[in-house]
């Protein structure tokens, strides 16, 4: 194979990995008009490119997950998953039909099909289809009443946790949903000062990412995360300034890293533990 082939496999499997179509489809199209047949090293090569890059812009996702497999493990056998550990199943269960199919076909019956371009277009077709039609789904109404319902009730529970019932009253707040979040602000949540007094703010919005892709707790416990910044905001605990540095219970910080931020690490030290108590609560008062 000729190294100008090579570059632009590479270039072609960087690009469609990303979009909402078949990365292997397009490069057996290519390699097929081409009339070169790489071996299956180079085609496992160019995956592992673009599964180290999935690894670095994913790493907080991954990380979250990995923590949640012992947890998962205890559980598994009951119906009482949540968030991550959600997650972890609906990867297996993903990934079975993919195994049951690689175990039974060879190589051969794969590559021939692979050869077969009427197949390959085919496929490509009916995946448009379905990408086509799902485009604009937004979910089930009766999904988004219970999550507005439950965020409702779930702010103010936690509120209360945090703050006290008298100062949870006097706190104007406002929840806004927005789908893919996590795609244009690379976070699944944000606590946003709309109170004109900057020192002592009363007034806030709390954006949350509400793709139907994420289970419905785990926007609960988001929500728990930025409320638990909510607080440290409210008792000037926390202030963040236009130039970039942060201030933290009287100390000021510059650049620093995401996890070792100390406003970020007690957020996630309290958001599962809300999250847990307002559950309880929640199921009983219902």
């Amino acid at each position: 194979m000729e190294w100008w082939l090579a570059v632009l496999l590479g270039v072609l499997q960087g690009i469609t990995e990303w979009l909402p179509v078949s990365s292997s489809g397009h490069l057996a199209i290519f390699q097929f008009y081409f009339e070169e047949e790489p071996p299956i090293l180079f085609d496992i090569i160019l995956h592992l490119g673009s599964l180290c890059v999935i690894l670095y812009i994913m790493r907080d996702e991954i990380r979250q997950i990995v923590e949640a497999i012992p947890s998962f493990v205890t559980k598994f056998q009951s119906d009482n998953l949540r968030g991550n550990e959600r997650m972890i199943a609906m990867i297996i269960v993903a990934s079975f039909p993919t195994a049951v199919i690689g175990f039974t076909f060879d190589s051969t019956i794969i590559g021939d099909f692979y050869s077969e371009m009427h197949l390959v277009g085919g496929c490509l077709i009916f995946t448009g289809i379905l990408v086509w039609f799902s485009k604009d789904y937004d979910g089930d109404k009766k999904y988004n009443l219970k999550l507005f319902n439950s965020l409702g009730c779930a702010a103010e529970f936690y509120g209360d946790k945090l703050l006290g019932k008298r100062m949870t009253r006097n706190i104007l707040l406002e929840i806004k949903l927005s789908k893919d979040l996590k795609q244009k602000e690379q976070a699944y949540g944000f606590c946003h000062i709309t109170d004109d007094d900057l020192n002592r703010p009363r007034e806030f919005m709390i954006e949350l990412d509400s793709s139907m892709k994420h289970p419905f707790d785990q926007i609960l416990i988001w929500l728990a995360h930025e409320m638990v910044h909510l607080k440290q905001f409210v008792r000037g605990e926390l202030f963040d300034y236009a130039t970039g540095r942060v201030q933290w219970k009287s100390k000021s910080f510059g650049r620093v890293h995401y996890s070792n931020q100390p406003w970020e690490r007690e957020a996630y030290r309290l958001e599962e533990p809300l999250y847990e108590e307002f559950k309880e609560w929640y199921y009983d008062y219902i």
